[in-house]
């Protein structure tokens, strides 16, 4: 009993060890960024005496270079 015990706790350890590794993988070569990224987003709201809403967005976004068919950026 207690050597399939110790087997199956192996076998998990094994198996967990893998799927970390797999998972490390593939957020590291995985990470090749996005065209377009967000790096702020605020807004600013100011109600109104009449009970209306009034909203103003900043917006700071970053692209990165993109090339064309014929290769230019």
């Amino acid at each position: 009993m207690s050597k399939r015990i110790v087997r199956a706790l192996g076998l998990s350890l094994v198996g967990a060890l893998i799927l970390a590794a797999l998972c490390a993988g593939a957020l590291i070569l995985g990470t090749d960024g996005a065209d377009l990224s967000y790096r702020t987003l605020d807004y600013d709201v100011t109600a109104t005496a009449d009970g209306d809403l009034k909203v103003t967005e900043h917006i700071d976004i970053k692209l990165r270079k993109r090339k064309d068919d014929d290769g230019k950026t």
